[in-house]
């Protein structure tokens, strides 16, 4: 955490966790823009979901983030296409209807803190994997 700037140090500060779900912290708002503080412990996601409309990037503050992408089958069920992960200072955007998760892996050193801007506010819409398929922890 030495080599991190003082503002992102900061962040880190006001990062809160909870071994039940990851935490979401609204940091700001107005009608055009929410700018959250997230924090994951090793093992935690999100539901897989898209943003409703809404653009959205987010910066890795610390840890490594795992995103898993996913389209519908002909069903509206997600299926994973793909799985990366964005080391500390990666920065991610994605368009309204991207479908995706993101995790700490539970096999992870340390938690996971990212800051995520939307615009407008999103109002998600969540999707079931396939059987046998999704976000694996």
């Amino acid at each position: 955490m030495n080599d991190m700037p003082d503002e992102l140090r900061d962040l880190w500060k006001q990062t809160s966790f909870d071994p039940a779900r990851y935490t979401r912290r609204e940091l700001y708002k107005d009608e055009s823009v929410s700018v959250l503080l997230l924090g994951w412990l090793p093992g935690q996601a999100s539901e897989i979901h898209d943003h409703g409309g809404s653009a959205c990037c987010f910066r890795v503050l610390r840890g490594v983030a795992v995103e898993s992408r996913f389209e519908t089958d002909g069903h509206g069920h997600a299926v994973e296409i793909s799985r990366d992960a964005f080391m500390a200072g990666s920065v991610l955007g994605c368009d309204g209807l991207d479908i995706h998760s993101i995790i700490n892996d539970r096999a992870a050193a340390e938690p996971l803190v990212t800051l995520h801007v939307y615009r407008p506010e999103p109002v998600m819409r969540f999707y079931k994997a396939v059987a046998g398929e999704g976000a694996h922890r």
